[in-house]
């Protein structure tokens, strides 16, 4: 990290290896906080070239969008503009986990969110997915066709099902 973070200010999910724009290079690193989005820019060789911070009470909304190739890529919509990143490895969980994180600290129970909790779904995503592969491949012949759902959408389907209390 080449930058204080503000009083208060706490990281809440960070994805390294990402390309701002269409023709950016993947050396960047996208910092969500409680307050703002960060990128860190890098150049060719890796050195430091600048801090461009979004704050999140000019930020609309985020959700994973197409870039002109067809690769899925993660957009900032702002009033007056749109920003977008993709990440070099094209990791959808991680995409999603980091769309999730900026719309999550843009609602009202930003609070209950930190890095652990996106670490740890992260984390049990990949995990889900592992398992729902071997499974699918084990039970898979060429009689059945298995559709395999990414274990972030699993888990969301679950949490959605899941009444609110709060």
């Amino acid at each position: 990290m080449k930058y204080n973070l503000n009083p208060n200010e706490k990281i809440v999910f960070k994805a390294s290896n990402v390309r701002h724009g269409f023709w950016g290079m993947y050396g960047h690193i996208l910092v969500v906080t409680n307050q703002a989005v960060i990128l860190e820019e890098y150049g060719l060789f890796n050195n430091f070239k600048d801090i461009i911070r979004y704050p999140l009470s000019e930020i609309n909304q985020a959700i994973i969008g197409k870039a002109q190739n067809g690769e899925k890529q993660l957009e900032l919509y702002f009033n007056d503009r749109t920003e977008d990143f993709a990440l070099q490895s094209g990791d959808e969980l991680e995409l999603n986990t980091l769309a999730m994180a900026i719309n999550d600290q843009l609602s009202e129970n930003a609070d209950l969110y930190d890095y652990n909790f996106y670490q740890t779904l992260s984390d049990s995503s990949k995990k889900i997915d592992e398992e729902v592969k071997k499974s699918a491949y084990e039970s898979n012949d060429n009689d059945t066709n298995v559709d395999v759902q990414s274990g972030l959408k699993f888990a969301g389907d679950i949490a959605n099902a899941i009444p609110t209390v709060w």
